[in-house]
């Protein structure tokens, strides 16, 4: 991205894509939320343990097709695939070919046709062994004919080679396959729908990852995690012009495209209820997730009994309100979309008065409470202003922020307030909607005249959008304890972590301070950032664990993001990760857009650091349907989106990819910014630059108090070959045995110290920083190779490679860790140039040398790694 005036622009995308609907398919995008299933699914057929193969089964739609597709495709070079089509042959065949074709012996069941194909088919598979394996294939195998079924048991029961078959769980399953998985001829593997976030993956990936956030997010909610619905409401908004194409991207109207084959899709189960069952499923769709008892209240049990049978309800305990009432959902939000689409206005007012009347004399929980303000609002009543104020405010602290949004409007429209107002305004800066947050707050300051709290809300708009400046200037006439909280955040932004010190230790001391709590993340972030997470973790039990003060400034989580953060720094790298993967959970679970991707953030983060850098990168992607509409935090996931993508074998990577990070101004994350920066100067051998970048930052960052990212900067002028140069840093004071591993590991290379090496990989693997420790292992490995102690170097050489699989990474120094002869840096500049199919001349104009000295330097890398081509140096060094 690059900036233009105050905003964060994004990267110019292609002109609108010519997409019709029926190009819309999942066969063209890679397979999504599978990975786990798919290994499984490879696992079970390599390796049968006296097993012909697998059954894949479950409900139509939820992705049994596409996962048998990609175990036939990885058998189809080694192996004879055939496709059974189900329902052929329609006749059969007499028993004497059946049984001369499976090898089954006498086969007692007389049949008048005669189908050479089917029996040439079956020959073939009767002398499977003789040649290549043979993997026969069935998608729908549920449709099977019975003779074809009792022809594929057999096979299974000789085996005569490896079945893979996918059946539906809503149709009645042939005999012969039932036994052939409950007699544990193959093995079942019951597919479940995809869960959220892959399913919103696999929504942006179809439209080339061009599909705003939101759209992204109501999608995944439709299709309720099954590619054939998802697949299908995405042909049918494109069908009804629901999706458009502005500014780059796929916007995704109001409403739901109900489309014909959506209706074939779900619809028939509803068009065969009677009038009283329908009426009854009408309900539900308006109000679930709706109490049982309240349900059998307005609605006769048969009727509920109707609707449950042909599964278009569940029954399960609620999730709030004691786990001893039981709530009524819909089996598919499609189906209550479709109910809702053809429900006439009048009937479903008349449904919402019924509900409002049944809920008044039961103890309601918050949420109901919320529900039945808004179905009011529906009906045209309106609630008084306490009731609406009560409700947004709930609804915001759950980050329901769409329905706050719509309470909190009805508020400030009909009633006015300042109270209202700001609290219209504070949801529309949370949904990154900042230009609707200025127009209430420029309608407010014309009715109610300048006020503190307006300007103030004005400058947390600013603070967010990365207007510092702006809202460091309004600040300036402003007094009390908000006011120094918002200057607290605006030192943290900036970096000034001495300031952010100094501004949240006062407002914390106060207990009774209504800015303790958020002053009191502030302050955590900027103890992290002195390198004082043992301090940080001591706010965060102090102050914040067990509170619930509804909002913070950030948002619903921002405690347990810092107090990850905390840990993060401390070394506790997978309590860290438990707590922010619960969290991100939590946000998926819930739906609640934005504030995921801003929990992944943290999330990923928490990977990078402990080596899973391709798990990272999933949370790092900047495409139209991951960003947060804050930039803080949208400039802060490129800045690690560079850093995962540097550790993975990207030759791709240039300047140009950090040269909008370059253009970023100074902030908390300068340090990071100057190392993704670094990381690409030294990837093309640029060392002089990458040193001083580093320098630089870790200067800027000393001078702030900024020690623990002095001692990032430290390790990665280290990992980048300038260890010697942070020579001046290397006695940053920071608590923790991750940070004091960071600087140990520059100073063990500098002066070259097996010892303090050793420590620091074990350091590192402690604290389970398993690419940091890889890396240590490896310059270990080479510095006892010089040392001439060859038996710890390839002892050491193994735990880096053993580590370096578990990663998947791909580091300077971990480019050929095995080597006899430890290369210098020079040949390792040129080597690792030659690899990425840079030519002798190409390397010696980037390196300033002449081409006879490239050529003798990869004369002597050839030797000492044992290869003798560019191909060959190229698996080596990736290996």
């Amino acid at each position: 991205m690059t900036r233009t005036g105050d905003t964060l622009q994004q990267p110019r995308w292609r002109e609108r894509p010519a997409l019709s609907a029926c190009e819309v398919s999942t066969r063209d995008v890679p397979l999504i939320g599978r990975d786990r299933e798919r290994e499984t699914l490879l696992r079970l057929l390599q390796q049968p343990r006296g097993r012909a193969g697998v059954l894949l089964a479950g409900r139509n739609g939820v992705g049994k097709t596409r996962l048998l597709e990609e175990a036939a495709d990885a058998f189809a070079r080694r192996a004879s695939v055939v496709h059974l089509s189900p329902g052929w042959p329609e006749a059969g065949l007499d028993g004497a070919a059946l049984a001369d074709a499976a090898g089954a012996g006498a086969h007692r069941q007389p049949l008048p046709e005669r189908r050479p194909r089917m029996v040439d088919l079956m020959r073939s598979l009767g002398q499977a062994g003789q040649g290549r394996k043979t993997v026969l294939v069935a998608d729908d195998a549920h449709l099977l004919d019975p003779v074809s079924s009792e022809l594929i048991l057999e096979f299974a029961r000789r085996k005569r080679g490896l079945l893979i078959l996918a059946a539906s769980t809503e149709a009645d399953m042939p005999p012969a396959l039932t036994r052939l998985w409950k007699d544990d001829h193959i093995a079942r593997m019951d597919l479940a729908p995809l869960d959220t976030e892959s399913t919103r993956r696999l929504a942006s990936a179809l439209l080339d990852d061009q599909l705003a956030y939101d759209g992204a997010v109501r999608l995944a909610e439709m299709s309720d995690g099954y590619p054939l619905v998802l697949r299908e409401l995405m042909r049918g908004a494109l069908e009804l012009g629901t999706l458009s194409f502005e500014n780059g991207r796929w916007i995704l109207g109001d409403g739901v495209p109900v489309s014909l084959p959506l209706r074939e899709l779900l619809g028939s189960k509803i068009d065969e209820l009677s009038v009283a069952p329908h009426r009854a499923l009408e309900l539900v769709a308006l109000a679930e997730p709706v109490p049982l008892a309240i349900l059998e209240s307005l609605i006769s049990p048969a009727d509920l009994v109707a609707i449950e049978t042909r599964e278009l309800i569940r029954v399960r305990p609620a999730e709030e309100g004691g786990r001893d009432r039981l709530h009524v959902h819909l089996a598919h939000p499609l189906i209550g979309h479709i109910v809702r689409h053809d429900l006439p206005v009048l009937r479903g007012r008349q449904y919402l008065g019924l509900l409002i009347e049944a809920y008044a004399g039961t103890r309601r929980t918050r949420r109901e409470q919320a529900r039945t303000v808004a179905w009011r609002l529906e009906i045209g009543e309106t609630p008084t202003a306490t009731e609406l104020l009560e409700t947004a405010r709930y609804l915001y602290g759950v980050q329901d922020l769409k329905a706050a949004g719509r309470i909190a409007q009805t508020s400030w429209l009909h009633y006015e307030s300042v109270e209202g107002g700001l609290l219209y305004a504070h949801i529309l800066i949370s949904q990154a909607d900042f230009d609707g947050a200025f127009a209430v707050l420029g309608d407010l300051r014309e009715t109610a005249g300048p006020r503190t709290e307006i300007d103030l809300s004005r400058v947390r708009a600013w603070i967010l959008q990365g207007r510092l400046e702006e809202a460091e200037l309004l600040l300036d006439g402003l007094g009390g304890a908000r006011s120094d909280l918002y200057r607290a955040m605006i030192a943290y932004f900036k970096g000034d972590f001495l300031r952010t010190l100094d501004l949240t230790g006062e407002l914390i001391r106060d207990e009774r301070g209504e800015s303790r709590a958020e002053a009191a993340l502030f302050l955590m972030g900027a103890l992290c950032h002195a390198g004082r997470p043992l301090d940080a973790i001591r706010v965060y039990e102090d102050v914040l664990a067990g509170r619930d003060d509804g909002c913070l400034v950030l948002h619903e989580g921002s405690a347990e993001e810092m107090y990850a953060g905390a840990l993060q720094a401390a070394g506790r790298l997978e309590e860290a990760i438990a707590v922010l993967e619960a969290e991100y959970a939590a946000a998926v679970r819930n739906r609640q857009a934005g504030l995921d991707a801003r929990r992944g953030l943290a999330l990923g983060s928490a990977l990078l650091d402990m080596g899973e850098a391709r798990r990272a990168l999933d949370y790092f992607t900047l495409t139209p349907a991951y960003q947060t509409g804050w930039e803080v935090w949208e400039r802060k996931a490129q800045v690690f989106r560079l850093l995962a993508r540097t550790c993975l074998a990207a030759p791709e990577i240039d300047d140009r990819d950090s040269s909008p990070i370059a253009a970023m101004a100074e902030s908390n994350n300068s340090v990071l910014q100057a190392a993704a920066q670094a990381r690409v100067a030294a990837m093309n051998c640029d060392h002089e630059r990458a040193a001083r970048l580093l320098t630089a930052a870790a200067e800027s960052a000393r001078a702030s108090g900024g020690h623990g990212d002095v001692a990032v900067a430290v390790h990665e002028m280290a990992r980048l070959g300038a260890a010697t140069k942070a020579a001046p840093f290397w006695d940053a004071p920071v608590q923790g045995p991750f940070l004091a591993a960071r600087l140990a590991y520059a100073r063990a290379l500098a002066t070259r110290d097996p010892d303090l090496l050793q420590e620091t990989a074990d350091a590192f693997v402690a604290v389970g920083a398993k690419l940091f420790a890889a890396e240590a292992f490896a310059e270990l490995s080479r510095l006892l190779r010089r040392s001439g102690k060859d038996r710890a170097a390839t002892s050491a050489a193994g735990l880096a490679q053993a580590l370096t699989a578990e990663c998947g990474a791909a580091t300077p120094a971990l480019h050929a860790v095995d080597e006899v002869q430890p290369l210098t840096a020079r040949e390792r500049d040129i080597a690792l140039l030659a690899a990425r199919g840079l030519s002798d001349k190409e390397i010696a104009e980037r390196l300033v040398l002449s081409m006879r000295t490239v050529g003798n330097h990869l004369h002597h890398v050839y030797k000492k790694l044992g290869v003798t081509s560019r191909r060959d140096l190229l698996t080596r060094m990736e290996r």
